[in-house]
């Protein structure tokens, strides 16, 4: 049997190092970036791992660009960079600090005027403190487990 040790291990660094350079390598090779243009480019011209923003002629006043990917020798169109924050919840008004939030018949914020401490009084606060604690949970070895069982009756 053949140990390596410090010295021989490190004859492996410059392996490993390609190893690792080259998945790194390939795994960059696959990467998708994002390219900012005003047209898209000729096809010829175009390359696969690109994703195109192009701006939206139809959203005046924006930065909206649509998002194009070239496939099969044409561009085909993925989707836009415009979002949509019409459902988006707005901040509730008059809210008081350390409420917690709730929601209204329609699903919009309110503020619940509740407390954490709405929901545990201080009796049941002690109780909890009194119940068993992880520092309380001791190790228990086989044959203390063995001992609770009498012979022949322990269950596997």
């Amino acid at each position: 049997m053949k140990v390596l040790d410090l010295t021989g291990l490190s004859s492996y660094d410059a392996k490993i190092k390609a190893y690792v350079d080259a998945k790194a390598a390939e795994a960059a090779s696959g990467k998708v970036t994002m390219v900012a243009v005003n047209a898209l480019p000729a096809v010829a011209e175009a390359s696969a791992n690109v994703i195109y923003l192009v701006p939206n002629t139809k959203v005046s006043g924006s930065n909206v660009k649509d998002e194009y990917i070239l496939v099969n020798g044409a561009f085909e169109l993925i989707g836009t960079t415009q979002i949509d924050l019409d459902g988006k919840a707005d901040k509730v008004s008059g809210a008081t600090a350390g409420h917690l939030a709730g929601l209204d018949a329609n699903g919009n914020l309110t503020d619940s005027g509740k407390s954490a401490s709405d929901f545990a009084t201080a009796a049941q606060g002690a109780k909890a403190d009194t119940a068993l604690q992880p520092a309380d949970i001791v190790a228990i070895t086989t044959s203390e487990i063995d001992a609770l069982f009498p012979s022949g009756n322990a269950q596997s």
